[in-house]
């Protein structure tokens, strides 16, 4: 047997600081004795390194910008549970976080690896890493994201052959593991320091973590590993770029440059450095359905007479733009934002435009102050999109205080002038795992309180576990509006289980809302001829409530297969008459039991399969549906095929069957552009004790997305 080996080291720890390099080269490499006899004959006879083919002169690689960084999203999910497996030993010395971002109203979870210097090595990584996350794409990470990387660490799965990793200890112990690193360094046993230091660091959010950060940059540095030295003191300067602690890291990093004066010396103050950044999604889609219905009667001087109708029921296009700018230098963090969509109907020769948000913000992280103008998001209170502003000011991270007015963008009473304003607080725990909003809201309507609420928001995340609840309460109407608890949580199996309680008047209970089914839409009108009270008593008779309850789970049965059930109760209460109103019965009491099963690669690499079924019973119909979904990468392109069937029987003798066949492929052209297509039919048949139909329509969806 033979053997290829690099040597000699002083010590055995410098010989495994050079074994972590050359894993990416040698995986199975190891770290070793050896006899003076190897050592001698070794000097005798050493190996040659291979030489460089000459044919191509080897690029030097583009300097990478000091605050610009890449990281790897491995997986994205609403769930919370995000599966971590072990990684290969080339990557044990990255840092594994997750990170949360809202998307249409949604939390979405994400289970990310960084940091990487260029983009051409983060690509490295992506290719390597594909095979264990088949969904990996390389993400920019700003400066706020790698702050929560050091905030949120996640411990990577450790692969059977190696020790399971300590667990993270609790706050209580971190005072004691403190005590311990620093003895360890001050006895000479740096190794024993990054262990007990990098423990602190998976505390998330405690108060000594940029003093374990500095030492553990510090044992680095005594264990003569000064290249991992330097990603440690780097970040601490990016996650706490003032301070003493700041002085004293930036004179380490500084003594760690080639050249660099071992005296210390006063450090320099740091030339603040604006970076701009413009990116976005802009994408066109052209959608096009055409229909063909068959009529047969079963009453009348013409039953058993058969009608059939031809017709294009859909040609519009449709353009969305989303653009994102954002400024930024150590101290200030600005944007601006534009979302906004454009159709036009062929059919109809109309077109429709909606700005969704254009606002811009200015914070100043140094004073703690942000301010935001235009078209936004709600926020604090304010449970529709709005034009306005709203002021933000925090004491501490963890609590602040914000200001908001403006007037809401929706599509009642448009000819009534609305306007509101709100106050709220936030509240964040030490560990960050807790956060809590308490707000008061109030908006009036041409001269009346239109919805005056006091309300809170409170979130949860914590090991694999979170909780979102949101209570508002309507003051005017002495009335509950809202009450939501939506939890997720992951068991030690690796069971997902998900609970779900939401309570609401819909739409929200306000005086407003005494102009549905009228044909003014002015309250100034309403008042001429009725009272406020008559107004406000109009408003709540017109307000249904709704109530949704629903729980279910998802277990993994395999590696790659996974089963999940979920069981949801739905119930509208209905509305009286009022004034010319009639009243709308309620819906009674609907469950709807559904089970599916995910599989990964069963068929194909990269595959997703997903089988679904479901029934619903409720006083006015019971349903069953069926789908197969089928999502395959290959090459540039990747195809989503499905297949649905539903059937339908009414409480009216209303029976209807519905099959829809679908194909979906998108086209990746460039890294950024990708062209879409969709092609679906949906046959129908509905049989009734008044005639019987048949319908086929054909459905076509051709675009184009462009991420820039």
């Amino acid at each position: 047997m033979y053997f290829l080996r690099l040597g000699f080291f002083d010590s055995f720890e410098q010989a495994e600081s050079v074994k972590e390099r050359l894993l990416a080269h040698y995986p199975l490499a190891w770290a070793t004795e050896v006899s003076e006899a190897e050592h001698e004959r070794a000097i005798g006879a050493p190996a040659k390194a291979a030489p460089v083919p000459p044919s191509a002169p080897r690029a030097t690689p583009a300097k990478p910008r000091a605050d610009i960084a890449y990281a790897l999203n491995l997986a994205s999910s609403p769930s919370a549970a995000l599966p971590v497996k072990p990684l290969p030993a080339p990557y044990d010395g990255y840092r594994l976080y997750r990170t949360e971002t809202r998307q249409k109203g949604k939390i979405w979870h994400r289970l990310r690896l960084g940091f990487f210097p260029t983009r051409a090595e983060a690509e490295k990584a992506r290719r390597a890493l594909k095979s264990l996350y088949p969904d990996v794409w390389i993400a920019v990470a700003d400066a706020k994201e790698q702050a929560v990387a050091g905030e949120r660490p996640v411990q990577p799965t450790a692969p059977a052959r190696r020790p399971a990793a300590e667990p993270a200890p609790s706050t209580d112990e971190v005072g004691k593991l403190m005590a311990e690193g620093r003895a360890a360094l001050g006895a000479g046993r740096p190794v024993d320091a990054i262990r007990i230091f990098t423990r602190v660091l998976a505390v998330p959010g405690h108060p000594r973590a940029p003093e374990a950060l500095e030492l553990l940059g510090l044992a680095r540095e005594r264990n003569k590993q000064p290249d991992l030295a330097r990603v440690e003191y780097k970040l601490y300067l990016k996650l706490y770029p003032e301070g003493e602690g700041a002085d004293r890291v930036r004179q380490r990093l500084a003594n760690l440059e080639p050249g660099a004066a071992v005296k210390l010396r006063e450090p320099k103050r740091r030339e603040e450095k604006r970076r701009t950044e413009l990116f976005g999604t802009f994408s066109q889609q052209y959608y096009r359905g055409n229909s063909k219905v068959d009529t047969t009667l079963k009453t009348g001087p013409t039953i058993g007479e058969e009608e059939t109708l031809t017709f294009t029921d859909e040609s519009t296009l449709v353009n969305v733009i989303d653009v994102n700018a954002r400024m930024r230098d150590e101290r200030y963090d600005n944007r601006a934002v534009l979302s906004a969509h454009y159709n036009y109907d062929r059919l109809e020769h109309e077109d429709d435009s909606r700005v969704v948000n254009a606002y811009g913000e200015v914070k100043d992280r140094q004073l703690g102050y942000a301010v935001r103008l235009g078209r936004q998001p709600s926020t604090s209170g304010v449970l529709t999109r709005f034009d306005g502003g709203l002021f933000s000011y925090h004491f501490t991270p963890r609590i602040g205080v914000n200001l908001v007015a403006g007037e809401p963008v929706d599509k009642i009473a448009r000819d009534s002038d609305r306007s509101f304003y709100a106050f709220s607080v936030d509240l964040g725990s030490e560990s960050g795992a807790l956060g809590t909003n308490l707000y008061y809201f109030k908006q009036e309507i041409d001269g009346l309180t239109d919805r005056e609420a006091v309300g809170t928001e409170v979130r949860y995340f914590s090991n694999g576990s979170s909780v979102f609840a949101l209570v508002d309460y309507e003051t005017s109407y002495k009335e509950l509006n809202i009450l939501l608890l939506q939890g997720n949580w992951t068991s030690e199996g690796g069971t997902t289980y998900n609970l779900l309680y939401d309570y609401r008047r819909v739409p929200p209970l306000q005086a407003s809302n005494a102009l549905i089914g009228e044909t003014t839409e002015s309250i100034d009108t309403l008042l001429e001829t009725r009272t406020e009270e008559q107004i406000r008593a109009d408003a709540r008779d017109r307000t249904d409530t709704a109530k949704v309850v629903s729980g279910g789970f998802l277990h993994p049965l395999t590696e790659r297969l996974q089963a999940g059930l979920d069981v949801t109760a739905t119930k509208q209460l209905g509305t009286p008459a009022s004034g010319t109103q009639p009243a709308s019965p309620g819906t009674g009491t609907a469950w709807t039991y559904a089970g599916k099963l995910i599989g990964t690669g069963l068929f194909a690499k990269s595959a997703i399969t997903v089988f679904g079924v479901a029934h619903t019973d409720s006083d006015a119909f019971d349903a069953d549906s069926f789908a197969l979904t089928h999502r395959v990468p290959f090459g540039r392109w990747r195809a989503d095929l499905s297949v649905r069937y539903y059937t339908e029987d009414r409480a009216d003798d209303v029976s209807r069957n519905r099959l829809t066949p679908a194909l979906k492929l998108d086209y990746f052209w460039r890294e950024n552009v990708a062209l879409e297509f969709e092609y679906s039919q949906e046959r129908q048949e509905t049989t009734g004790p008044l005639q019987d139909e048949d319908s086929v329509r054909d459905f076509f969806i051709v675009g184009y997305r462009w991420d820039f």
